[in-house]
């Protein structure tokens, strides 16, 4: 993030100017469009700022505010460590709001990148922890219907099958895991809860769409843009299942006996052997 700040402001060279910025779409596409950086009378470094910088000039003035960054672009694989770090980050804030004379501390996810893919992933896993924890589920949105379909995407048959994210991985898992049904579908209420900033199971379809698509019409560079999406929607897929692994680790009385969620994944090889052989079917 310094690096890029350092870039753009010497890009623009102190004076007002526009920087180029992207939108990478869930299926992979990426959208190039300008934006303007630098108000009239300030200088670059005025307009731009990390969240880091955001942050911490909020502290500067008092304000009750933490900062913690965890690497989920889209871009990489989701790790079970990964999902600890979000772990520990969800049990401060539960401790808070389950003390009679606490704090009732809130949480905001930003995206990197801006497009909010790890921001989907980390509201879920909010979603699908803290009513565990203790936060009453009041505070939470209400779910938005699961079966809508994605309007950029064309519906065929089985299809809405994978709306719901019965891909083959996913059902293997449900058959594994104990109250594999219950634990799926408490996940689903979640990522539902979730919906007005985006649906992690729409995105897995929306790449599965974009590969069959390509693989279709064939034009040129087509095999590039069927690799990239088949790479970012196993991505997403592996997240929807360590959100349903998540969500077993929670029920299992597992951090009673002070487990890990990496050392409760580890302890079941056959989580490991699904996870390795993922695919978007």
């Amino acid at each position: 993030e310094i690096e890029l700040k350092r870039r753009r402001i010497s890009f623009s060279d102190g004076h007002e100017d526009v920087t180029s910025h992207f939108d990478a779409k869930p299926n992979a596409t990426v959208v190039p469009y300008w934006f303007y950086v630098s108000p009239r009378n300030l200088s670059a470094e005025d307009g731009i700022a990390t969240p880091v910088d955001v942050f911490s000039t909020l502290a500067s003035e008092s304000f009750a505010v933490d900062y913690s960054r965890l690497p989920l672009s889209r871009e990489r694989k989701v790790s079970a460590a990964d999902i600890d770090k979000l772990h520990s980050l969800l049990q401060s804030v539960a401790q808070a709001w389950t003390k009679p004379d606490g704090i009732k501390e809130m949480v905001l996810f930003i995206s990197h990148t801006g497009r909010g893919s790890s921001v989907r992933f980390s509201m879920a896993t909010a979603c699908v922890a803290l009513p565990i924890m203790g936060v009453p589920e009041s505070n939470f949105l209400p779910a938005l219907a699961s079966s809508t379909t994605p309007p950029d995407c064309k519906m065929a048959e089985g299809d809405e099958e994978l709306l719901h994210g019965e891909y083959r991985v996913i059902n293997a898992l449900v058959r594994v895991l104990a109250a594999g049904p219950a634990t799926k579908a408490a996940v689903d209420l979640a990522i539902d809860r979730c919906s007005e900033v985006g649906n992690i199971r729409h995105d897995i379809f929306r790449c599965r769409q974009s590969v069959a698509t390509a693989q279709t019409l064939k034009y040129d560079g087509f095999q590039d843009d069927v690799a990239t999406a088949q790479r970012i929607g196993s991505h997403y897929l592996e997240r929807y299942f360590h959100l349903i692994c998540y969500r077993a680790y929670l029920g299992d009385g597992a951090t009673q006996e002070g487990l890990t969620y990496s050392a409760w994944f580890e302890a079941r090889p056959e989580l490991e052997h699904l996870l390795s052989n993922i695919e978007l079917e």
